[in-house]
């Protein structure tokens, strides 16, 4: 896929730092080696683990649902680095290669302003992805099976139908989260 002129392909992980701290939880990323610094950060943890590896240690803290942490990638940054949403719908879906503990979710992360209309981020497009504690896994998702939360209410007019489809056009990444109740939980996913 070619991008605009004014952005460039990025593709760097990142983990949710938001994530539950926000609300009070204490959950974080065990990480098996020593993290870089900067943009790269992960690149330690990428390379030992040939894709990212982790133990997934879930605190409620003082949250009153259950805590989670996520990691991702960015898709496009635009020239002062920020990331920026680009129309990928021409992928048809996304395909997950990854081990887990427990059942995690495959989220649609899109930019700032949807962001402020699905409950601050909250209730992006997903799509539950089965446990494989037992051996790695990989799954294919067509873009319609990503809908929103049950759970969220005030969903806006435009994201009541092709949901998936509408945020793969303005796709900013693609996060893999863990929620679950309090514990730990190792997981990885392969590239």
């Amino acid at each position: 896929e070619k991008l605009p002129e004014n952005l460039r392909a990025d593709g760097h992980w990142f983990w949710e730092t938001r994530g539950d701290e926000g609300d009070g939880g204490r959950s974080y990323v065990e990480w098996p080696v020593k993290l870089g610094s900067g943009v790269d950060s992960l690149s330690t943890v990428i390379e030992s683990c040939q894709g990212i590896c982790g133990i997934a240690r879930l605190n409620r803290g003082e949250l009153n649902y259950d805590p989670f942490v996520g990691v991702g990638f960015t898709i496009a940054r635009d020239e002062m680095g920020r990331p920026t949403p680009v129309d990928v719908s021409d992928w048809g879906g996304i395909c997950i290669t990854y081990k887990c503990d427990l059942s995690p979710t495959l989220v649609l992360v899109l930019d700032d302003s949807v962001s402020k209309l699905l409950d601050d981020g909250y209730a992006f497009p997903a799509v539950a992805l089965p446990k494989a504690r037992t051996g790695e896994i990989t799954r294919c998702y067509s873009w319609d099976k990503f809908q929103l939360p049950s759970w969220f209410r005030g969903v806006p007019a435009y994201w009541s139908d092709n949901v998936g489809e509408k945020a793969a056009q303005r796709l900013v990444g693609i996060m893999f989260k863990m929620q679950n109740k309090p514990g730990e939980y190792a997981f990885s996913i392969s590239y």
